[in-house]
């Protein structure tokens, strides 16, 4: 089982997303901290990043 935890990112200004991308966390951080810097050169950006919760495995039709 994979234990890397995964999230998303999505990068911000005056009211509109100007960046997303989702991926393993710590390449997250370090591609939103990068898009981040490329926007802020037009203005103030805001970055969010959310940690994914880890999905349930589905029942298969033949565990029915």
């Amino acid at each position: 089982m994979d234990s890397q935890e995964y999230g998303s990112f999505s990068i911000w200004q005056d009211g509109m997303k100007v960046a997303s991308g989702s991926g393993p966390l710590e390449a997250i951080r370090r591609e939103a901290a990068h898009y981040a810097l490329m926007y802020s050169q037009d203005g103030p950006v805001k970055v969010r990043i959310r940690r994914l919760k880890p999905s349930k495995p589905r029942k298969s039709d033949a565990d029915r």
